[in-house]
Formats: structure tokens, sequence, C-alpha cells
């Protein structure tokens, strides 16, 4: 290989982007090196890492990096769950026995209500005496056994669990192997083994393509590995000796497809990776196997190198798995991915077919997506109870986005309408570690909850002061909000002005988003039926309406809910002639008895 290893090392460092603190346990571990790790890597900052990693143990070697390379920003953003601060304390007492993603979950499990964990351990351990145990479940299963949840604490057990789901190719089983045997071997009865957990991570680099979505994002994560590898710089030397085990398997490995996709993996410049990927699409007209398939599709997904983004092109080579037979652990990552793709075109029963195949694998994001359906009746059979299991497992398995289905599921199903705020109070102590967005959704749900007396008594000072300090251009429903509680209190002109700024936000989300999702469209089409903040136009509003319900868009809870609604509200609207003479443009509803008269028609569209 030509690359020589100081450009391979910043090869590495450059393609390392961090994942968000609450999606993945070893951002926390990367927590205050971001700013350096993020764009460029400085020929100082090599220097300081030889020089720290020649003074330092391990663990000294990571505080004072997150010591030296901290950047405080000018202004914090205000944190509304503040008082329930979760930061990450890396002076544990177990931080040299226990690897960076068990300790991160012994810390998470200590804030997931117990409702949640005792859930999660009766579904996983009853894996325990099955032959062939999913590797997301086996992985699971040694972190039971590592921390003692429900269970006596067993690490061999918990190391023969991580081997496990090492045989299937599972990311968090590398990186965990890595860090015992670099570092907490001690705990796991083995001799530190510098060799085999530099394996392991090389070994990561080349199979990690796709995770479940239980503590990193349903994104694709194919450069991920360089995110881990970094790590491995932290605790070890490993520049040499990783360039030397990745060009072994590039030109010695029995498998061609494992050669083939190491060399992609290695290559640096923009032309040689085209070459390479070139290589191995070429290579898969000839071979249909998993592994090789799902990281196409990854680099294509993802953008990888040179490579612009391209779904199209990730699903064609995607939809070659569905005749596969192979067990392969990739192929049913690439049944989850090809579900995602499916459901972003709005594709729900070919979507819902992909996600039952991860989900029978223990796919997290699966899961989630399967309780969804049964939720929403989509595609399916409505099954409150059974999607309720299925978000309840997916959520205690660490899906942040679960536990947001499951309080959106509470408050927009009349069904399950009374266990909204009981749910949204025992999800307090884990909110802070959610990113600033969802943060501000559980805000702007509890705000909803005030202001309806949804298992709460009504308090609109609250609900107003939390809708004021949401973010406009992320949350303009908060604007819509405000001009209902305004109201409701008869302030028709502080109402109606609220109404305007929430329309024109609006229309500034179709303007400048690249993909508006359906229900912004639904939002806008309501302003215009109701004539709020906007003159009234029956046949603008139906227009906008048919375009909402055929948009192709991601399936949360509340889009389709409106989709269903605005469905409705369209045929009443066609069925009774009602905008056959609406082009014309009517004046605003200003008055107090006109904006009261909307509230009976709004009830029966959106809430």
């Amino acid at each position: 290989m030509e690359t020589t290893d100081r450009v391979w090392t910043e090869h590495v460092f450059i393609k390392h982007n961090p994942a968000a603190l609450h999606k993945n346990p070893l951002a926390y571990q990367n927590k205050l090196m971001i700013d350096y790790f993020n764009k460029q890597i400085l020929p100082s900052v090599l220097d300081d890492i030889t020089f720290l990693k020649e003074n330092n143990t391990p663990s000294e070697f990571e505080l004072v990096v997150m010591s030296k390379y901290e950047r405080t920003p000018d202004k914090e953003p205000e944190n509304p769950f503040s008082e329930l601060d979760a930061g990450f304390d890396p002076h544990l007492e177990d931080f040299d026995e226990l690897p960076t993603p068990i300790r991160f979950l012994k810390f998470y499990y200590s804030k997931v209500p117990s409702t949640f964990t005792e859930t999660m351990c009766k579904y996983i351990l009853s894996y325990k005496d099955q032959s062939l145990i999913p590797p997301p479940i086996a992985f699971m299963l040694g972190i039971i056994h590592d921390i003692g949840l429900t269970v006596p604490v067993d690490h061999k057990l918990a190391f023969k669990y991580y081997l496990e789901a090492k045989k299937g190719k599972y990311p968090y089983a590398y990186y965990t192997l890595f860090d015992i045997y670099a570092r907490c071997f001690d705990t796991y009865g083995v001799e530190r083994n510098h060799t085999t957990a530099l394996k392991y991570i090389v070994k990561l680099m080349l199979y990690s393509i796709y995770c479940s979505d239980s503590w990193i994002s349903p994104s694709f994560v194919g450069d991920g590995a360089f995110g881990y590898l970094s790590i491995a710089y932290a605790h070890l030397d490993i520049s040499a000796y990783a360039c030397q085990y990745a060009q072994k398997i590039a030109t010695s490995s029995k498998s061609l497809v494992k050669r083939k996709i190491m060399q992609y993996i290695l290559t640096v410049g923009k032309k040689e990776m085209e070459e390479q990927l070139k290589a191995l699409e070429e290579l898969s007209k000839e071979c249909d196997d998993p592994f090789l398939l799902v990281k196409i599709a990854d680099i294509h997904l993802i953008g990888s190198g040179p490579t612009a983004k391209n779904q199209e092109r990730a699903r064609e080579f995607l939809i070659k798995l569905l005749n596969s037979t192979s067990n392969s652990p990739f192929r049913y990552y690439g049944y989850e991915l090809l579900g995602y793709l499916y459901d972003a075109k709005g594709e729900y029963k070919d979507a819902l077919k992909c996600y039952r195949v991860g989900a029978q694998y223990g796919l997290i994001y699966s899961m989630k997506k399967v309780g969804t359906a049964h939720a929403l009746g989509l595609t399916i059979e409505p099954d409150f109870k059974l999607a309720e299991s299925l978000l309840v497992q997916a959520a205690a398995l660490g899906s942040n986005d679960a536990y947001l289905s499951l309080l959106e599921l509470y408050i927009y199903l009349s069904e399950l309408k009374g266990k909204a705020w009981e749910f949204y109070i025992s999800v307090l102590p884990l909110v802070p570690m959610f990113s600033f967005f969802e943060q501000d959704c559980y805000q702007l749900y509890k705000a909803m909850m005030m202001e309806k007396g949804m298992g709460v008594e009504k308090n609109y000072p609250s609900a107003i002061t939390i809708y004021s300090t949401l973010p406009k251009k992320d949350f303009p429903v908060a604007l819509y909000r405000l001009g209902k509680v305004y109201l409701r209190s008869d302030n028709i002109i502080q109402a109606q002005q609220y109404f305007e700024d929430c329309y024109h936000n609006y229309t500034n989300i179709t303007k400048n988003w690249l993909q508006p999702h359906a229900s912004t469209y639904i939002r806008i089409a309501k302003l215009y039926l109701l004539g709020q903040g906007c003159d009234k136009n029956l046949l603008r509003a139906e227009e906008i309406l048919d375009k909402a319900v055929n948009l192709k868009c991601c399936s949360t809870i509340p889009c389709l809910i409106r989709k269903k609604k605005a469905k409705v509200i369209l045929e009443r609207l066609r069925g009774n002639g009602e905008t056959e003479n609406a082009g014309r443009k009517d004046k605003k509803t200003t008055s107090k008895e006109e904006m009261k008269d909307t509230t009976k028609e709004e009830n029966t569209i959106f809430a």
C-alpha cells in the first residue's frame, strides 16, 4: 500500500465524525475531544497525542486530553432540564474495570424507569436457552450480566456473550472486546493482549456498517469504525500495526469480498476510491454476498468519500438481498436499511415486511417501526397492546426515539391518552441525555398536556412560558398553540398575531427545507381552512391537503395521524362541494365571534 502510516493516520482522524452524545456511549469518551477531531488533524495535535501516550496511563491520557482540548462555548444553550442534569462522570469508580459502552450503559440504566428495565430483562433473558442467539440480543445479555440488571453480576458470563455477539459481527461487541483486552482484562479474567485488541478494532473498521439505534441514531454509520478507531489511538500506539494488519486483510484474506472491501477502506485519494467502488460493484454482479451488498449500499447511502448520496442506487443493491437465503447478520442489517428506504418513500407495506425480519433478529429500530405500524394500523390490523409492548421493549433497550414514540402514542391516540402525563413524568430522568431537539419535543408535549389538562390540571401560564421559549423555526406549532391559548382568553389581537407568525414560519419551512413532512403542509392547509393567520381560502386549503395526503414521507406517529384526519377533511370538502366557489380570498377571520366559530370545525380536524 502506497499510503504512509502518517497519511493514513490523518485520514482516519479526518473521517472521524463523533456521534451525538445522547446516541453513542463512545461519544461520552470523546465528549471534549470533538473540536479537534471534527474537521482536521493538526501536526501539533498528533505530537500531543504521542507525548501524552508516552507519559500517561490510558485513563490519565483521556482525562488530560479532555482537559487540554476543552473549548467552552461563549454561551451555553438554555437547557430546560438543567435541574435534572445527567452529566457523565469520567471519574466513575469502575472507570478501569468496565469497557466504555458498558460504563455508559450502567449509568444509563440507573436512570431508566424500573418498569422498562424489568421488561427489557424479561424479554432478553428469554433467549438464554436458545441454541442460536441473535448478536444484538447476545450483546444485551452480556450487559445484563455485566452490570447486574435483575441478575447477579457475572463478568465471565458477560464476556462469553460478547464473544457470541462478535461471531455475528455486532459492532459494539468488537469495541467492547477491544477495550477488555486493552484495558479491562483483569475484570474478565483474561490476559492483556494488545495484538488481539488491535485486531478487533481493525475488524470493526471492516465490519461496522450498520447497527440498530439502541445507542446510535437510525442513520448509516459506515464511517463509524473510524470513530471507534480514534479511541484506539487514545489508548494504544496502533498506527503501524493497524496499517499492517489492515493490509494483510486487503491482500491475504481467503475471502475475496473482505479483500475488496478492505482495499476500499484503505484508500485515501478520490480517484482511488472511485476505482475501488467500481471494483466492488463489478464483484456484486457475480456475488450476492449480503456483506458486499450492504457495504455498497451503505457507501451510496452516506455518500462516503467522493460518492454522492444516492438512495435509489443503494436500494438497487439492497433489493438483491430479498432473494438471499444466507443467515449472515448483514442480511438482517440490510433488511432494516431497506425498510428505512421503503419507509421514506411511503411504501409502508414493503417497509413493514423488511422491519419484521429485522425485529425478529433483535434490531431495535425495526422493533420500534413494527410497533408504530401496529399502533396506527399501518397496512396491518391495529393492536394497541402489541404496539405498546414493542415500543416499551425498544425504549428499554435504549432507543431514544422509542421513548418519544411512546409519548406521542399516548398523546395522539384517544384510547391511550390517560397514560400520557404519567409516562412523561417517568422518563424525565432520561430526557437530559437526549438531543436538544428531542428535549424540545418533550417540552412541547408537556405544554400541550398542561394546556389541555391531560392528566394534570390546566395551567395556561406554564404552557405559555414553554411555548414562548421553543425555537420558532423548529416548532411553529408552539406559535399556533399560543394563538389558541390567547383566543380562549379573549385576546383576539394577540391570538391573530401568533397565528400569522405561525403561518409565516410554516411557509418558510416549505421554502427552505429540502423535504418538509406532510404534517407541515397539513398545518398550512388548516390555517387556510380556518382563516387563522392568513386569508381564509378553501380552494387553497383543498390543494394543499391533497398534496399532503399524497406526499411520501417518513412514518412518524403525529404525521400519519394528521394525514389520516386530513384525508377525511379533504373528502368532506369535496363531497359537500364546499370549495366550488371558494377560489376567492376571504377576509382574515379577526372578530371574536368569527374566531371562536372556528373552534368547532377545528376540533374535527387536528389536535
